[in-house]
């Protein structure tokens, strides 16, 4: 194919010199009168001819940018060179700009033929092989991540990619674009800074022999930051309002509380807040919107977590939710604020998790081969018996 193609260059530059003879002999029509009246008649009709093909080109290029083919090129820069000082003849005859012209003998002079052929602006990067694979790996381990998820997990190993791109590219190999959520068409007014508004609520969890447990969670507006989580069996509005001051010693105190109209949410609780300098707002009746950072984060820790598994009995129940604890606030981007976890807003050092009595856990795999490699080697944070994954690259030693 290199030789056919060199071959018909060549008969292409053999033509191009023909044709650049008789340009020149046509810049001089009018004045040899001594000529051959048939071989001017020839030569006017090649002229004419090749101005019909100019003026169709510029019609063409009125509506899209014309795509120019080496010939072409190699034609208008004999026809330039040839005839540089004859500006009437350039005006009528020239393809493109004058400008364009010396930009491609340029070209021709710095990398040859090849940069006629092969434009230097080609386009878009194709994706490489391998970022395919770890697309549609993180894909298929967490089945749950749509194309922002994912999109902001590489983000993370400093990979940046459009959502279009990932929505792309796990089309190609036949995976679910999307996540298993729909988004809310009504937000809450946003915090300013963190401590600003907490978010408080219960939600309610079957173990193995089929009890029913109440978990109570504090949540930061501002930073979605996961502060503080208790389980227990049968509630009461005393112990709801032993759980905002364990936490106020830890965080500090916020300017206000937002919860639902539960009936424990009265009565001491509002007492507690009252004596501490609290507001105490409740969402108005059947309008869990109004609080719906808290009612995201039950329906993630739901998806994530809790529909996977059964836990055996309370002390289990609290291992798995110290796991989800750390992921949610320390390794878990979040979509909500421009990808980054709920620690780097709250301006927490990433070193630092907060492991609750030794119980959270981190399998890091270190024993798995790289398939990529023009990457470092990346490797996977386990967390919950490997239902929660993050993602990094693997320092060189």
């Amino acid at each position: 194919m290199g030789l056919l193609r060199f071959v018909f260059l060549f008969v292409q530059y053999l033509g191009f010199l023909m044709f650049l003879k008789t340009s020149r002999r046509i810049g001089k029509l009018g004045k040899d009168r001594s000529e051959i009246r048939w071989e001017r008649i020839i030569r006017e009709n090649l002229c004419l001819k090749y101005e019909i093909q100019v003026l169709k080109h510029k019609l063409s290029s009125l509506e899209k940018r014309p795509r120019w083919m080496a010939g072409e090129r190699l034609g208008q820069i004999f026809v330039y060179l040839f005839n540089r000082d004859n500006t009437a003849f350039l005006r009528n005859y020239l393809l493109t700009s004058k400008r364009t012209v010396r930009r491609w003998i340029q070209w021709l002079n710095q990398k040859g033929i090849g940069s006629l052929i092969r434009p230097p602006y080609p386009g878009r990067i194709p994706i490489s092989r391998e970022l395919r694979e770890l697309i549609g790996r993180l894909k298929g381990e967490n089945p749950l991540w749509g194309s922002k998820r994912i999109g902001g997990e590489l983000l993370r190993l400093g990979i940046v990619l459009s959502r279009s791109t990932i929505r792309r590219i796990l089309k190609e190999e036949g995976l679910c674009p999307t996540g298993l959520m729909r988004k809310s068409k009504y937000q809450n007014p946003k915090a300013k800074y963190p401590n600003q508004i907490w978010s408080i609520d219960f939600f309610i969890l079957r173990i193995f022999h089929l009890k029913i447990l109440y978990l109570f969670f504090i949540l930061d507006e501002y930073s979605r930051y996961f502060l503080h989580f208790s389980v227990s069996i049968k509630p009461s509005a005393v112990s709801c309002a032993r759980e905002p001051k364990k936490t106020i010693t830890i965080f500090g105190t916020p300017e206000i509380i937002i919860s639902d109209r539960d009936s424990r949410f009265k009565g001491e609780f509002r007492k507690t807040l009252e004596q501490m300098r609290i507001k105490h707002r409740r969402i108005p009746p059947r309008c869990p919107l109004f609080n719906c950072r808290a009612e995201r984060f039950v329906g993630s820790v739901r998806r994530e977590l809790l529909n996977h598994i059964l836990p055996f009995s309370q002390k289990e129940t609290l291992f798995y939710l110290s796991e989800y604890q750390l992921y949610y606030n320390f390794l878990r981007p979040h979509q909500g604020i421009d990808q980054k976890t709920p620690a780097e807003m709250y301006a927490l050092p990433y070193h630092s998790p907060p492991h609750r009595g030794g119980r959270a856990r981190v399998g890091v795999n270190n024993h798995e081969p790289s398939p990529f490699p023009f990457l470092p080697k990346i490797n996977k944070i386990k967390l919950a018996g490997g239902l929660l994954n993050s993602y990094y690259f693997k320092k060189a030693a």
